[in-house]
């Protein structure tokens, strides 16, 4: 008795299933496609129905990247994604983005990551290192756009990209470093100097007023 119950029990629990908010329950029937549940308890064909949840929220990824400059410096590039599936066109259930995440690409990582690193070289190379530095917001802009296109076609909403860190060489970041160093040196010195000059002129501008005042002093007695 104990087994039967058991048993039942056991059907009973395949059969229903819950889904959470931003989530979608793929389903498919005998390996073929049945349609999309909403958020709520649901009743399956145990064994004949297969339920698949598909998770909307936001993605973030940290990606890596090299690149060389036009004044020839590979430099090492972080960038940020944030990334979600394309929930818009769910009542066009097989042109949804939901239906081609799942059917037409297999790991959206790896393929984000070919398109940042074939847009990112496109950009970098035509930039020197001062001008990646200064118009770093106008690439990751750039190569959002072109990514977020092609990512559209599987599916996903590329949200943002950001090129969080630009990483140097150490030959060239101790060069930079000598550079900035000497300048504020440079400024040091003539700070220093441009005082020096003005304690000058203003004890001879003191000495020659009293100079002055001296002689009219004498001419006065006359």
């Amino acid at each position: 008795a104990s087994l039967v119950i058991f048993s039942r029990l056991s059907m009973l629990g395949s059969t229903f299933y819950v889904v959470h908010q931003r989530h979608v329950p793929l389903v498919e029937r005998l390996g073929r496609f049945k349609g999309f549940k909403r958020p709520g308890l649901h009743i399956r064909i145990p064994v004949i129905d297969s339920i698949y949840q598909i998770d909307l929220k936001t993605e973030d990824e940290h990606m890596t990247f090299d690149a060389k400059t036009s004044d020839n410096v590979t430099i090492v590039l972080d960038v940020s994604i944030q990334y979600h599936v394309d929930d818009s066109n769910m009542d066009d259930a097989e042109h949804s983005g939901v239906y081609k995440i799942f059917y037409t690409l297999n790991n959206p990582v790896n393929q984000m990551q070919d398109y940042l690193a074939d847009a990112l070289r496109s950009q970098i190379p035509n930039r020197s290192l001062d001008e990646v530095f200064s118009e770093k917001d106008a690439i990751a802009q750039a190569i959002d756009e072109v990514v977020a296109h092609k990512m559209l076609d599987y599916g996903y909403v590329l949200v943002t990209t950001l090129i969080t860190r630009i990483k140097l060489p150490v030959e060239v970041q101790e060069s930079m470093n000598h550079i900035i160093a000497s300048k504020n040196n440079l400024e040091s010195v003539t700070n220093d100097a441009n005082a020096a000059r003005a304690k000058t002129v203003i004890a001879a501008q003191a000495k020659a007023e009293a100079m002055a005042a001296e002689g009219k002093g004498i001419a006065d007695q006359r």
